[in-house]
């Protein structure tokens, strides 16, 4: 289906949320005091916020694939913000509660 002709086209190239799902991906790479590094990723839409650790780039890179679907040249966006700045943002990003459950992402509830 050609999402962006039926105007359901989000910012990185996903169809628009039926669910009313639709929230912020947040990525950012955390450095430890051993001197390495891991990376968390925060979905966030009204109400809820669901978290997942990863301990290397090659799951993190997996996850956004494999798990949420997100096209190559986004996941690359994605990486070059965090190169640059160790943080990228995703609006637009349609994770069902229960998709965020079955990938492994850890709840909470949020007051915004």
């Amino acid at each position: 289906m050609d999402y962006a002709a039926a105007g359901l086209e989000t910012s990185f190239g996903r169809p628009e949320s039926k669910f009313g799902m639709q929230g912020t991906l947040h990525v950012f790479r955390r450095r430890i005091v051993n001197g390495g590094e891991i990376y968390q990723v925060n979905f966030t839409y009204t109400g809820s916020s669901f978290a997942k650790v990863f301990a290397t780039p090659g799951e993190l890179n997996e996850f956004l694939l494999a798990g949420l679907a997100l096209e190559a040249s986004a996941i690359d966006s994605l990486w070059e913000d965090i190169d640059s700045t160790g943080t990228s943002y995703a609006d637009d990003i349609d994770v069902s509660p229960q998709q965020a459950a079955a990938l492994g992402m850890s709840h909470s509830d949020v007051d915004f």
